[in-house]
């Protein structure tokens, strides 16, 4: 798995997207390219409080970053300021999170044109003993509906991005909650599993 640098004590999220991810990514996909995307545009947008920063990723080789987001971004996380920074500061307990939900240098074409038709909203909540949940909700195509809500240990999730342990199985065994509609999540959970090597 692929992962950005973690966020650098004191940087802003501006910097971060601005400044700190084009030459990440650049680098991510010299050593990891991915081929049969021509034609192809991700738009992953962070919604943080009341800004947002799209990542617009073209043939999965071109990124350009667009503070302020756009209106119909493919995928938009939504969290606050604070569990987006544990999501991506080094040595938090939730550092790397947002690689483990999407890691850019897994996609293909097939995962690809899986992602565009998906439309609706999932709304995460991962479990950290004795802390706060950490909380994201993803929209897909800016959907609303369907929408499911899931419970998921942070360990879990972790597990399952690894390729760990089977999505499927972790929902039918309760390590997965969920409210809502259930098959909106079924869809989803693969795209978030490393496979095994």
């Amino acid at each position: 798995m692929a992962r950005f640098e973690m966020l650098k004590e004191g940087t802003s999220p501006q910097e971060f997207f601005t400044r700190d991810v084009p030459p990440q990514f650049e680098k991510m996909m010299k050593e990891n390219p991915i081929a049969g995307m021509e034609g192809t545009v991700l738009s992953l947008q962070f919604r943080l409080g009341g800004e947002k920063y799209c990542l617009k990723i073209s043939d999965a080789k071109k990124l350009e970053v667009i503070p302020g987001g756009i209106p119909d971004p493919t995928v938009e996380f939504e969290m606050s300021e604070a569990d987006w920074r544990l999501s991506v500061t080094k040595g938090s307990e939730m550092g790397g999170v947002q690689d483990q939900l999407f890691d850019p240098t897994i996609i293909n074409r097939k995962s690809y044109e899986l992602l565009k038709s998906f439309k609706g909203k999932l709304q995460m909540e991962i479990l950290r003993p004795g802390k706060e949940p950490f909380k994201n909700t993803i929209r897909f195509s800016q959907g609303e509906h369907p929408s499911v809500a899931i419970t998921v240990h942070k360990d879990d999730l972790f597990a399952i991005s690894r390729g760990e342990l089977d999505p499927q199985v972790a929902f039918m065994s309760g390590k997965i909650k969920a409210k809502g509609e259930v098959s909106l999540l079924i869809k989803i959970l693969p795209l978030i599993s490393t496979p095994k090597k």
